[in-house]
């Protein structure tokens, strides 16, 4: 028997905006699979079947729907040079700085 190379797999969704493989959170693969278990026992899920998600190549975030999670071969890419952005709360200007402008 020869020793082959094995192939990584992977659950995931392809990125509505750049078509990027996107690996499932752990949350996401969790639903996943209670719903695939309560499909097999006939019984309807009260989860969710939408989530949200965000692509690490592209920085988009779409909805997108629990069918549309396929396998993927190869390892999910990480893009390091890209950093999500940070929301930074916004403060009203304090009421001296509109004094002086009135």
């Amino acid at each position: 028997m020869s020793e082959g190379t094995e192939v990584a797999h992977f659950r995931g969704i392809a990125c509505l905006h750049c078509g990027e493989p996107i690996e499932l959170a752990p949350r996401v693969a969790e639903m996943e699979v209670r719903l695939r278990a309560a499909a097999t026992n006939g019984a309807s899920a009260s989860e969710p079947r939408r989530f949200v998600t965000w692509c690490t190549a592209c920085g988009k975030e779409a909805p997108y729907l629990t069918n549309e999670i396929k396998d993927f071969n190869g390892v999910p890419a990480s893009h390091p040079d890209y950093q999500r952005p940070v929301v930074v709360p916004w403060r009203h200007p304090l009421p001296a700085a509109r004094a002086k402008t009135a």
